[in-house]
C-alpha cells in the first residue's frame, strides 16, 4: 500500500519515507558499545526532558526530539509520531541507543513506543519528569528560545496537566 505524501503547514509535500531517510542520513552518532536501548522521556513542557536528552546524546544516544521534527518539516503531532515510530524502529534494529523526547503524557503514546522496543527484544524504560505547575511557570519565564523550545502558554501547560496520565510507578 502506497502512503500519501505529507502536506505540511507551508504547503510543501514530503513523503514519510523522504523525511525518514533525511533524518537517518543526518545521523552523526556511532553505535554505542551497549547496543540498542530505548529511553522514553515523559512529562510536561519545561520539566527538563530535553536537557536530559541532550546529556544522553553526548553519551552516544540518538536524540529523537519531536518538537524539532515538527518545526523542521511543519508536521502535526500524529504524522510526527508516525515518523518517529518508523525512525526509532530502524535505529533500534541497527543497534543504536535512542532517547525519545516528547511530552508522552498519555499512556497510549508511551505504550506505542514501548511496543516497538518490546517486539524488537530491546530493553526500554520510561523516565518521568515530575515538576509542579508553579515550577514550570517559573522555568517558562526563564526559558531561552533555543532550537526546539516553543513558548508554551500557562493555559496550555494547565491543559497538559489535566490530560496527564502518570506512569504506573508514579
Amino acid at each position: 500500500m502506497r502512503r500519501k505524501p505529507v502536506l505540511n503547514r507551508a504547503g510543501l509535500r514530503y513523503s514519510r519515507y523522504m523525511i525518514l531517510e533525511d533524518l537517518y542520513s543526518q545521523l552523526t552518532v556511532d553505535r554505542a558499545a551497549s547496543g540498542a536501548e530505548l529511553i522514553i522521556l515523559g512529562g510536561p513542557p519545561y520539566s527538563g526532558k530535553s536537557t536530559y536528552a541532550q546529556e544522553l546524546s553526548r553519551q552516544g544516544y540518538v536524540h529523537i526530539w519531536v518538537t524539532v521534527l515538527k518545526k523542521r518539516y511543519g508536521l502535526g503531532d500524529e504524522v510526527a509520531l508516525d515518523i518517529c515510530e518508523a525512525l526509532i524502529a530502524k535505529l533500534l534494529r541497527a543497534g543504536y541507543p535512542v532517547v525519545f523526547d516528547f511530552l508522552n503524557h498519555k499512556k497510549a503514546i508511551r505504550d506505542r513506543f514501548e511496543t516497538i522496543a518490546s517486539e524488537l527484544g530491546v530493553k526500554y524504560q520510561v523516565v518521568w519528569f515530575d515538576v509542579t505547575k508553579e515550577e514550570l511557570y517559573s522555568r517558562r519565564k526563564a526559558s531561552n528560545k533555543s532550537e526546539g523550545r516553543s513558548d508554551i502558554s500557562e493555559e496550555i501547560i494547565d491543559k497538559i496537566f489535566d490530560e496527564m496520565e502518570l506512569p504506573d510507578n508514579h
